[in-house]
C-alpha cells in the first residue's frame, strides 16, 4: 500500500479470477477470457474469499450431495408451509411496504397478522378468503393479474412462489403461534441436505431465514470439492486437454462447429487487446509470427508471459476490480468534490496485479487495509509503532 493510505474495509467483491494455466488453455482455443490471469497461479490459490460470510470447507467436504444423500421433500402443509414458505416470502416480498411501518402502509394494507389480511387495505375487499383461494385481492395482485406486487419485476414471484399462497390459502390459511414456528423451524434445519438445496454452516446472516436458506448445489459450485479426472473425463483423456475436451462437448450439444484455428496475428492481436487493452505493434507481430514459424508453443508462451509482465496488463486489468468498488476521483453528483487521494488506492490495485498478488492477501487487505496500514508503513520507512503516529 502507498504511503499511509490504505483500502477502505467497504471494498470488497468476490471476484473469481482464473489462473494463468487456464488462461493459456483458453486463449490458445481462441475464446478469449483470461479475467486477471496473474491472481491465482498456483492450483493451491483457488478463491479464498475472506470477505464471504461463508466457511464452507469442512461443511462441504462433509455434506457434499451424492445421489443417495439427497433427502426428497413431501409437499409443505398446513403450518409448516406458513412456516417454511408464506412467512418468509411476506417478510422478503411484502412487509417493506405493507408492515414495516404501520403508520406508512401501501394501500392501507399490512401482512403482520392474518386478522389484517382478512381485513384487507383502501379496496375494502380482504387480502384473502380461506379455503377460497380464487377469492381476495392478494392472489390476483402477486400473480400480477390485477395489481403488479411487488411492483418491480426482478422481486415479482415465480409461479411456485404464487402456487404456495394459493395452497395455503386453500388449507385455510393457517397461521401458527411463535412457538410451533420455532418448532418447525428446528426441525427442518436438521436436514442438512434435502431437493430444496443444502445448508451451508456461515458465521451467520441478518435473520434466521438468511442463516439457514438453502443453495443449490450449482450454485456453490466454486466451494464444493474438486472431482477427480477419472470422474469427468474420459479415458485416455489427458488433464492439459480437459478445457478443450469440456468446450468441445458444449459445442456438440449446441450443434456449433468450432472455428478454425486463429493464425499467429490473429493470436497476438486477441491475447494483446485482451491482457492489455493495446494493439500489438507491427514489429511485435512480425517477431511472434516469425517465432511461430520455429516454434508455436513455445512462441505463444512467451508472448503470454511478455504480456502479462507488461505494466499495462496491471493497468488494463485494475479497471475490472475499480469498477466493481466504484472507483472515482470525485465525489460525484451534485457535490461533486475532489477526493485528492484516491489516486493511491489505483495506484495499489494496478501494483497488486502487476505483483502477481496472492488473491487471498488481496482481499483480507480490502477487508481489514485500515487495520493494515500502520504495519505497511513500518516495512516500508522502518519507522518505529511509536514514530507511526508523530
Amino acid at each position: 500500500m502507498n504511503d499511509r493510505l490504505a483500502p477502505s474495509p467497504r471494498i470488497l467483491s468476490p471476484l473469481i479470477l482464473s489462473s494463468r494455466t487456464l488462461s493459456l488453455r483458453i486463449l490458445s482455443f481462441r475464446m478469449i477470457a483470461t479475467a486477471s490471469a496473474k491472481w491465482c497461479v498456483r492450483t493451491t490459490a483457488i478463491v479464498t474469499l475472506v470477505g464471504c460470510v461463508m466457511s464452507v470447507g469442512n461443511a462441504f467436504a462433509e455434506e457434499t450431495p451424492g445421489e443417495s444423500s439427497w433427502q426428497s421433500v413431501p409437499k409443505y402443509e398446513g403450518d409448516h408451509l406458513f412456516t417454511l414458505k408464506i412467512l418468509p416470502l411476506l417478510k422478503e416480498k411484502c412487509q417493506g411496504c405493507h408492515g414495516a411501518d404501520e403508520e406508512f402502509l401501501d394501500g392501507e394494507l399490512n401482512v403482520l397478522s392474518l386478522e389484517s389480511l382478512l381485513r384487507g387495505g383502501e379496496s375494502e375487499e380482504p387480502a384473502i378468503v380461506p379455503g377460497e383461494p380464487d377469492k381476495g385481492m392478494l392472489i390476483p395482485s402477486i400473480s400480477w393479474e390485477y395489481n403488479e406486487m411487488p411492483p418491480k419485476e426482478n422481486d415479482r414471484l415465480t409461479e411456485e412462489q404464487v402456487q404456495y399462497f394459493r395452497d395455503w390459502i386453500a388449507q385455510g390459511a393457517p397461521w401458527p403461534s411463535e412457538a410451533v414456528q420455532t418448532e418447525i423451524r428446528e426441525e427442518a434445519i436438521k436436514q442438512k441436505v434435502t431437493d430444496e438445496g443444502m445448508i451451508v454452516e456461515t458465521s451467520g446472516g441478518t435473520s434466521a431465514e438468511w442463516t439457514t436458506r438453502r443453495y443449490k448445489p450449482e450454485d456453490l459450485w466454486a466451494f464444493l470439492p474438486v472431482e477427480p479426472t477419472e470422474e469427468t473425463l474420459p479415458e485416455n483423456t489427458a488433464p492439459h486437454e480437459a478445457i478443450d475436451f469440456f468446450i468441445n462437448e458444449q459445442l456438440e450439444q449446441a450443434d456449433v462447429t468450432a472455428a478454425s484455428a486463429a493464425s499467429p496475428e490473429e493470436l497476438i492481436r486477441r491475447a494483446s487487446y485482451d491482457l492489455t487493452g493495446l494493439p500489438p505493434t507491427p514489429e511485435e507481430i512480425e517477431a511472434f509470427v516469425e517465432a511461430s514459424g520455429k516454434d508455436a508453443d513455445a512462441a505463444w508462451a512467451a508472448l503470454i508471459d511478455r504480456l502479462l509482465d507488461s505494466p499495462r496488463y496491471g493497468e488494463h486489468w485494475a479497471r475490472h476490480w475499480l469498477d466493481i468498488t466504484r472507483y472515482a476521483d470525485t465525489g460525484g453528483m451534485s457535490n461533486d468534490y475532489e477526493r485528492s487521494n484516491m489516486w493511491r488506492y489505483r495506484d495499489y490495485v494496478v501494483r497488486s496485479f502487476n505483483a502477481d498478488k496472492p488473491y487471498n492477501e488481496f482481499v483480507v487487505e480490502q477487508l481489514a487495509g485500515d487495520e493494515l496500514a500502520d504495519e505497511s508503513y513500518q516495512q516500508r520507512t522502518g519507522a518505529t509503532a511509536k514514530e507511526v503516529h508523530q
